[in-house]
């Protein structure tokens, strides 16, 4: 994943995002989200990874309705989960 295709990425390393635990951002949920479907799982597997990869935390919980994105604590390569009425 290239991260100059991130929509907020010159928002996403300010010290108020960085240090939360978790990210309120539609932008980026959405584009997370854009290939969360059976037939597309590879691609937004790439996606995810990608963009954990370059934030450095992995994800544990996306919710769709509240378009918030939780991360772990500490690294665990387990997969997160992706709460869509939550």
């Amino acid at each position: 994943m290239n991260p100059e295709h991130l929509p907020c990425i010159k928002c996403l390393k300010y010290p108020i995002c960085a240090s939360k635990k978790s990210i309120q951002c539609q932008d980026l949920i959405h584009w997370l989200m854009e290939y969360n479907h059976k037939e597309d799982n590879d691609r937004f597997v790439k996606r995810l990874g990608g963009f954990e990869a370059w934030w450095g935390k992995e994800a544990s919980v996306i919710t769709e309705k509240t378009v918030e994105l939780y991360f772990k604590r500490k690294k665990d390569h387990y997969s997160c989960l992706i709460a869509k009425n939550m």
